[in-house]
């Protein structure tokens, strides 16, 4: 693993999480955190929820491609054994 998720201690009350409950609490659980889950229904609440972030945190998933199409500030969590993401 090459980034630690501890650094969001400060951010935690501003922070977000969108996934699932179960991903979330793992989240949580696992960088001794306590960010809010933000739970969406379909992809416009999706969309809205990243857009009315000051940026977006993730990984190599729909997700990041939806910030980076909204051009939303960001920060991919990059895996070198599966570069299917460019950040731009």
């Amino acid at each position: 693993m090459y980034i630690h998720y501890f650094f969001l201690n400060e951010y935690e009350e501003r922070a977000v999480f969108v996934g699932t409950d179960d991903e979330c609490a793992d989240f949580n659980k696992k960088w001794g955190l306590k960010i809010k889950h933000s739970p969406v229904s379909n992809f416009a609440e999706l969309a809205a929820t990243i857009h009315s972030g000051v940026g977006f945190l993730g990984n190599q998933s729909f997700c990041w491609h939806l910030a980076d199409a909204m051009k939303v500030p960001r920060v991919l969590e990059y895996c070198p054994q599966f570069p299917n993401c460019h950040p731009t």
